[in-house]
């Protein structure tokens, strides 16, 4: 909340939302400074493993199936070239998007698409013929980090999809990479490019929606996921930005209200002991 110390204001969430003329999904974008929701300063080799904490912890998921941009990037270098899934990119040689290799901002780049693709708007693609045996043991072989097989089953799912997507989604999603994003610092808030807050993220992740603190579980579409960066773009210190179909904002005002007497607990705890 920027330098300004306030006793009563717990945090602060913002969000927008983009409805589009010609699909059925709607994507919401909800920000929040990090020093609101996690109380350690990250250091630089472990924001992967803050942010995978941090996203577990609002959507109330194991950690394990949070997919990173680092783990994201190495599947893509074993489907992308390898023999079993060779079908499948022939296919898509023609439609594939070029994005930088070896980068982890593919997974928030193909994130969006995948999430623009939900089942309210264009099928996303199927896994049903997807080996999974053959698929594990391809990683293993390639010396690939132990990845939770849903974690796999998420990526694999979010690459083709992204490259399945329709046209009218690569064009709604070339328009919301140049919105801006308000990004969240109370009672002043800044805002950048999502494009930029992608450029200046220090991490990013994708992962199932399993509950929900505005609806019932058996309202949830299956399939559902959301996306999450940490960045340093348009703010003095980092933000966490949260990407759904859904009204991602209320987990992220959720998560406050649950969480609002943590910090001062904490406090106390420190100058108690």
């Amino acid at each position: 909340m920027g330098n300004q110390n306030f006793d009563l204001i717990r945090g602060s969430v913002m969000q927008r939302t983009f409805v589009s003329r010609e699909l059925g999904a709607t994507l919401n974008i909800a920000t929040v400074p990090l020093s609101e929701i996690y109380s350690e300063k990250p250091i630089e080799n472990e924001y992967d493993k803050v942010l995978r904490q941090i996203t577990s912890d609002v959507l109330g998921i194991p950690n394990k199936l949070v997919l990173d941009g680092n783990q994201y990037d190495k599947l893509i270098r074993v489907i992308s070239k390898d023999e079993y899934f060779y079908p499948y990119n022939k296919y898509l040689s023609e439609r594939s998007l070029n994005y930088e290799s070896h980068s982890s901002e593919n997974l928030a780049r193909d994130s969006l698409r995948f999430l623009a693709s939900s089942p309210v708007g264009y099928p996303r693609f199927s896994l049903q013929f997807v080996d999974w045996p053959i698929v594990s043991e391809l990683l293993g072989n390639k010396e690939i980090p132990s990845i939770n097989s849903a974690a796999i089953q998420t990526g694999i799912s979010c690459y083709f999809s992204s490259r399945l997507c329709e046209i009218e989604i690569n064009k709604l999603i070339t328009e919301i990479l140049h919105c801006d994003i308000p990004v969240a610092q109370s009672p002043k808030h800044n805002s950048d490019s999502l494009l930029e807050i992608i450029k200046q993220g220090k991490s990013y992740c994708l992962a199932p929606i399993q509950c929900s603190p505005i609806i019932g579980a058996h309202h949830l579409i299956q399939g559902e996921f959301v996306a999450a960066i940490l960045t340093m773009a348009a703010a003095p210190t980092m933000s966490f930005v949260l990407f759904g179909t859904l009204a991602v904002g209320e987990w992220l005002v959720h998560y406050l209200e649950t969480n609002r007497h943590q910090d001062k607990e904490q406090s106390k705890s420190d100058s108690d002991s």
